[in-house]
Parts: structure tokens; C-alpha cells; sequence
């Protein structure tokens, strides 16, 4: 017979199996949710397509965007959905279809793996990206800390890390994990006023030397270098797009600054800066007014009026892209 105390142990280890099973559950439900709407807006876009390019006076051109929540959330109001709206409604020239792919809480990773379908799909003229804040923070569907954290690790120590690499696709895979991750971080922010990023010695050549440099995540305003599956991974985006003949444009984000890409890309490409605009903003308006939260330290996910700020931007500075190729 078991013990009044083992059947109590028991019932709760079953209910919170039980408990996370349900939340997994609604999570993905609920992601399900998001996609089946992005992606019935985004194939009104294409429908449009298909009725305006018969209009021999008009001259349509398919943006697609990528990134993460930073672009994803916000439906109209997000920043690919302003941009749309702002590009067909401030000329005639042309007429501008938007379509949104971005990914809450992925990574650059599976955005470079998603890119090929997606040009498929949707023949754009140009993808706009902005991404990479997710890489090197380990998130709901992140491994890239997991993965700079072994190349450290057996600098030093020849034993393999097997039980970490069993266990982290199954974390990194798992909705509740990544729930649990975003309230941790939303708590560190609330009471540290601040996120930690995860520091890793990187060492690199020049001229023959060793150099040691700190390498930050992206969620670290004072940010120098990129993780080295970022930089892969952007350069891999701008081959991919290269190759199907399609425009890439790099936007970064509000308050971080573009030379932390520049000297990380490989090739000539465009890039869109809102650093600026988002530093003249603050002076005038309060955080709350811009940014929902402070997930990325000093920015956050953007409000409606922040989302039309960088959609005003990038659209101003696309339309004197396309001029200045007429």
C-alpha cells in the first residue's frame, strides 16, 4: 500500500503534467490562431496581385517582410501593414502589396531556412529584414545560445555535453518553455530594470594575431559584434535573395544602430536606420507612447504610432530607392 504523503506526490506530479499539457495546448492553439489570420491576410495581398498586374497604367511591386514579433504583432497596425497602407496612399505611381512573415520568438535560423518558400510563394521585388534580436537568447525557439555555449565549453573541456543536447530541442521546441522563458525575462525586467545577455569570449584572427572579443546578443544597447551564426545567417539571407535576382533591404531596429551590420555583411546592400528617429522621438514623447515593453532593454515591441514611425521611415526611404533607379 502506498502512503497517504506518496498518493499526494503523485496527484500533484500528475496535475502538473496534466497542467502543462492543457497550457502547451492553448499555446499552440492559440499560435495556430495568429498564422491562419497573417496568413489570410497576406493571401488577400496576393489576390490583389493577381486583379492589379492586368492594369497596364499600374505597376505592382510585393514586399516581403521578415523577422520576428517586432514585425509580426500588431495586424494593421503592424509596421508591414502601415507600410502598405502609407506607400499606395502617398503616390500613385505605383501600387505596393505587403506581405508579413514575420515569426514571434524565432531566429534567425529558421528565417533563413523559411526564405526560399517564401520567394517562392510570393515573388517579391523586395524583402525588407529585420531581424536578429532573438539570436544568442535562448528563447521558446532558440538554440543559439545552446550552440555558442558548446563551441565555449569544449574550448576548454573534451567532455561532450549529451544530456544538454538531448533535452534542448525538446525545450526549445516546447510553447510552455518559452511562456515560462518570456515571464522570467519580463520579471528580470520589471524588477533589475534591465535583461541579461549571455557574454561569450570569441576569438578571431587579424593579421595572423589572436584577438579576443566580447560578443553581445542584440538585446544589449552597447552591442559590438554579432554571434557567428547571426553574421552566417544574414549573409546566407542576402545570397538566397541574390540568386532569385530579388532586392534585399536590412531595417534595423528602433534604437539600435547599423554599424554592428555593416561590418558583419559581405556584400552591397541597402539598409534602413531607425535610430535616429527613434532618439528625437523620445525627446518628445513618453516611452509608453512608442513601446509596449522594454524586451530588448532600452526598446521594446513598438505601439501603433511606434509601428507607423518605422513604417513612415522605411517607406520614405524605399520610395527614394526606387527613384533613384528610374
Amino acid at each position: 500500500m502506498f502512503s497517504e504523503n506518496t498518493k499526494r506526490i503523485s496527484l500533484i506530479f500528475i496535475s502538473v503534467i496534466i497542467a502543462i499539457l492543457i497550457t502547451e495546448g492553448l499555446l499552440r492553439l492559440g499560435e495556430w490562431g495568429f498564422y491562419y489570420f497573417q496568413e489570410r491576410q497576406n493571401k488577400s495581398q496576393i489576390f490583389q496581385k493577381n486583379i492589379n498586374i492586368n492594369r497596364a497604367k499600374e505597376k505592382d511591386i510585393v514586399i516581403l517582410c521578415i523577422g520576428e514579433s517586432t514585425t509580426a504583432l500588431g495586424r494593421q497596425h503592424s509596421w508591414p501593414s502601415q507600410l502598405q497602407r502609407i506607400l499606395n496612399y502617398t503616390q500613385d505611381k505605383k501600387v505596393f502589396h505587403v506581405i508579413n512573415k514575420g515569426v514571434p520568438a524565432t531566429n534567425t535560423n529558421r528565417i533563413v531556412e523559411e526564405l526560399p518558400a517564401y520567394i517562392i510563394k510570393y515573388k517579391p521585388d523586395f524583402v525588407l529584414a529585420m531581424v536578429g534580436i532573438n539570436d544568442g537568447y535562448l528563447d521558446s525557439n532558440s538554440i543559439l545560445v545552446y550552440e555558442e555555449f558548446v563551441m565555449y565549453f569544449e574550448s576548454f573541456s573534451k567532455e561532450p555535453l549529451s544530456d544538454l543536447s538531448r533535452l534542448m530541442p525538446f525545450l526549445s521546441d516546447s510553447r510552455t518553455y518559452g511562456l515560462v522563458r518570456w515571464i522570467n525575462d519580463g520579471m528580470k525586467v520589471r524588477l533589475l530594470g534591465k535583461t541579461e545577455d549571455i557574454k561569450i569570449p570569441s576569438e578571431v584572427r587579424e593579421n595572423g594575431s589572436k584577438k579576443i572579443l566580447s560578443i553581445y546578443g542584440l538585446r544589449n544597447p552597447n552591442i559590438t559584434h554579432l554571434y557567428h551564426k547571426t553574421i552566417k545567417n544574414l549573409n546566407k539571407m542576402i545570397d538566397i535573395t541574390a540568386i532569385k535576382g530579388v532586392n534585399f533591404i536590412f531595417v534595423q531596429y528602433p534604437l539600435r544602430k547599423l554599424d554592428v551590420l555593416r561590418k558583419s555583411i559581405e556584400r552591397d546592400v541597402f539598409y534602413i536606420s531607425n535610430y535616429e528617429n527613434f532618439l528625437e522621438l523620445l525627446k518628445q514623447y513618453s516611452y509608453e507612447d512608442i513601446f509596449t515593453d522594454s524586451f530588448a532593454n532600452n526598446f521594446g515591441h513598438a505601439t501603433a504610432f511606434g509601428n507607423r514611425v518605422i513604417a513612415e521611415n522605411v517607406a520614405r526611404q524605399l520610395l527614394q530607392i526606387l527613384k533613384s533607379r528610374e
